[in-house]
């Protein structure tokens, strides 16, 4: 797996992240560098129309005539992204010096009045100085409001370019495998390249580069994405994002992936409102139910659905509910759940304070547990 966005000083960039499904489901508390508090963004949502509508004529849309629409429509409100910063630990100069390593990729203005921009983590990590260009060519420097390392989300900000353009947003929930998805970005310093694909699959799980917390809730698509791409937008055929780039398959052609929209909106709300982004934290790691694990756990349930509770950490939500390592989740709050992801899309819509209701057994004993939601620690206390 390859992210896009960073070190362009000669090589290609490389963000190699390893298929692993991880098990933990929550966030980080994260690192603001410029905190507005009480801020609040308004995320622009277009309405759903008929596809006779996409098109200025009014006839029924052409595939090339959506995409070519979509494009210019916006297309504007995409930006390149340049980063400069010092290289990784290890990297030298000719002259045995640490460099400086020069990264970029793209974004996409989400208000164009607070002149805010939603970006990849990743394309501005560690950055000392980043540099915005708008389709016009104008170049204005950028602030970095908050960062999102879990989501691979940050919010940046420029000033002095007057009223931008901006995107609208699309429900992402909603969204169907096949439809049309459009990428626009900088891949390779082409700025305002657009490639044409479809959604391949939805609610993705890769692994992340944050103590093993994976990247998940992400749409996978076979639209072109290439060193640049990240953080531009996916959009559907109406120009709305549903989802921003992040990651390709690195062995692979026409798989790539992006963070979901509604997850970007969450990221970016959290960081206005709490300058960091709450996340859901229960404590636990978890595995499928395969015939393998139930013989591991000595199950002799005919149930071939749930989630397998692989360890539990101390003193935190699910220990302090009762529940143990080699339980098993059949339902949550209602729903019934036969992966580990089901069940992570049931703990991600819920904040902290809110309560969890999970049936399940244990053993061949059906058991439940009344789970109170907490708020995922941080980093150096996830390593303890």
């Amino acid at each position: 797996m390859t992210r896009f966005g960073r070190n362009r000083s000669g090589k290609a960039p490389a963000y190699l992240l390893i298929g692993l499904m991880g098990g933990i489901a929550g966030g980080l508390v994260v690192r603001t560098l410029d905190r507005f508090p009480g801020e609040r963004v308004r995320f622009s949502s277009g309405p759903l129309r008929p596809y006779t509508e996409v098109v200025e004529s009014g006839a029924p849309a052409a595939m090339g005539e959506v995409v070519s629409r979509v494009a210019r429509s916006m297309g504007p409100a995409v930006v390149n992204i340049d980063t400069v910063g010092r290289s990784r630990e290890g990297t030298l100069t000719p002259f045995g010096d640490e460099g400086v390593s020069e990264g970029q990729g793209s974004g996409f203005i989400i208000n164009g009045r607070e002149g805010l921009i939603v970006t990849n983590n990743h394309v501005v990590e560690n950055a000392d100085r980043i540099q915005v260009t708008l389709t016009d060519k104008r170049t204005l420097p950028a602030a970095v409001v908050g960062t999102d390392p879990i989501g691979d989300v940050a919010l940046l900000r420029v000033s002095g370019g007057g009223r931008l353009p901006e995107v609208k947003f699309a429900d992402s929930d909603r969204l169907q495998i096949g439809q049309l998805a459009v990428a626009i970005g900088s891949p390779l310093g082409f700025e305002n390249t657009v490639t044409m694909g479809v959604l391949s699959q939805i609610g993705r799980q890769i692994e992340g580069h944050v103590q093993g917390i994976p990247l998940d809730d992400l749409i996978q698509t076979d639209a072109a994405i290439n060193p640049g791409n990240s953080g531009g937008p996916l959009l559907d055929a109406y120009g709305r994002v549903v989802g921003m780039n992040t990651a390709i398959m690195s062995k692979a052609q026409g798989i790539g992936f992006a963070v979901a929209a509604n997850s970007i909106k969450r990221s970016i709300s959290d960081i206005l409102k709490y300058g960091h982004v709450v996340r859901p934290w229960v404590g636990v790691t978890m595995a499928e139910l395969t015939s393998e694990t139930k013989r591991a756990l000595g199950i002799t349930r005919r149930e071939r659905d749930g989630v397998a509770i692989a360890s539990v950490r101390p003193n935190e939500p699910a220990a302090q509910a009762g529940l143990r390592a080699g339980d098993v989740i059949t339902i949550a709050n209602g729903q019934a759940v036969a992966t580990g992801e089901e069940l992570r899309r049931i703990i991600r819509k819920l904040r902290p304070g809110a309560n969890l209701k999970l049936m399940g057994f244990r053993g061949n004993r059906p058991e439940s547990w009344q789970v109170k939601i907490g708020e995922m620690p941080g980093a150096d206390q996830l390593q303890r």
